[in-house]
């Protein structure tokens, strides 16, 4: 494709990308005013012998903290709001908020306001999900798939992780994985404070992650039209790199590609690869 056949589907892309994002951002901000009508129910429930996590929030202000058992609370939802169930060593953590007040988009059931657009406070629109787990615990998988909201975690520790943001926040403060791990961001911000993991999968359509810490391994990182910026403890000749730039821009250091570069780095005695495909957006790969 010519140059100027990219850069008009670049900015094609890029305006879709956005569009997408508007429209998922203006459905969370205007939900909920009809649906909280009914949001006044509380819910507590606490299980034991669990080896994995598995939670599926669609929207809400999510907390996930450190205690003394296995436990949740939920306020401001509906009766049968949540469920929660621990099935041969998983314990299932999804929402059930009715149907009628949310909408299915592209697969992820957002919260609609009928009356329009109105300012109201986060504890009005979210239900609200406090999730304690005993310090000390490490899952044997610990998934989460959340739509949209706000989650923030303290210390996770697990074998394996896949963790899916739709659109909304998502902060995790510590995240210690021993095998493979999944991270994946739609329209949403996702933040790992601090990341000790290998054979990391990263994928960003136009959202943002951000992740400071140590990868080890060998790890795929996929941005569309979003970013994704990775500041690591390191070398930069402690890996391979091989870059595969759209009409975005990948920066590793001080080295930078863009508009369709492409390039392998090999060097001597690694701890594993990068492969770093870029689109629209831009990756930024920090290793001191």
């Amino acid at each position: 494709m010519k140059s100027t056949g990219r850069i008009v589907l670049g900015i094609a892309c890029a305006s879709i990308g956005i569009g997408i994002a508007i429209l998922l951002l203006g459905t969370l901000f205007s939900g909920g005013s009809v649906r909280n009508q009914h949001n006044t129910f509380s819910y507590q429930d606490e299980v034991k012998d669990v080896t994995s996590i598995n939670l599926d929030i669609d929207f809400a202000k999510v907390r996930i903290l450190e205690g003394d058992t296995f436990h949740v609370d939920v306020k401001n939802t509906t009766e049968d709001g949540l469920h929660s169930e621990v099935r041969n060593g998983v314990w299932y953590l999804e929402d059930k908020f009715d149907d009628r007040y949310s909408m299915n988009f592209f697969g992820l059931r957002l919260p609609v306001n009928f009356n329009g657009f109105s300012f109201r406070s986060e504890v009005d629109l979210y239900p609200t999900i406090t999730i304690t787990l005993p310090e000390g615990f490490k899952a044997d998988e610990f998934n989460i798939e959340f739509g949209a909201g706000e989650l923030l975690t303290d210390n996770i520790d697990a074998e394996s992780v896949n963790i899916s943001l739709g659109a909304g926040d998502m902060t995790i403060k510590k995240l210690t994985v021993e095998k493979d791990s999944r991270f994946s961001v739609g329209a949403g911000s996702m933040k790992i404070n601090r990341l000790t993991a290998k054979d990391v999968t990263l994928k960003s359509g136009v959202g943002e992650i951000s992740v400071n810490g140590e990868i080890y391994g060998d790890s795929d990182v996929d941005c569309g039209v979003g970013e994704i910026n990775l500041n690591l403890e390191g070398d930069e000749k402690d890996y391979n790199y091989i870059v595969d730039c759209g009409i975005g821009s990948v920066k590793i250091n001080n080295r930078n590609w863009d508009f369709t570069a492409h390039e392998s780095i090999y060097n001597d005695n690694t701890k594993g690869t990068f492969k770093l495909k870029c689109g629209i957006g831009s990756i930024t790969l920090k290793i001191r």
